[in-house]
């Protein structure tokens, strides 16, 4: 993204497009969409970052992106980060061979 000035590349773009939309937006649809670019931006830090994310870290960087202008409920729940790991993609993942055997005549 040379051409944009995104401070934390490792969300990308559309990080931040989420974010101008939901500041436009008002009561519970804000808050649920508060959260769900939370989560993705927990995915998103997690693929960057795989070894640990610090949730209080995603919601700092949520209130800086946004100006202060989104913030998480207190019992917000993030997604696991396992889970984040587990759906991720392995690319490493064994293929099974099918086994054909010869029809016995």
């Amino acid at each position: 993204y040379p051409g944009n000035k995104i401070r934390f590349s490792y969300y990308g773009n559309t990080v931040e497009t989420m974010i101008a939309a939901a500041i436009n937006m008002e009561g519970d649809k804000k808050e649920i969409m508060t959260g769900m670019i939370a989560n993705q931006m927990k995915k998103s830090y997690i693929l960057f970052n795989a070894s640990s994310v610090d949730n209080n870290m995603i919601r700092l960087h949520l209130k800086q992106m946004s100006d202060n202008q989104l913030t998480l409920a207190d019992d917000f729940e993030f997604i696991r980060s396992a889970s984040v790991r587990q759906a991720g993609g392995n690319s490493k993942k064994k293929t099974q061979k099918k086994k054909h055997y010869k029809k016995k005549s």
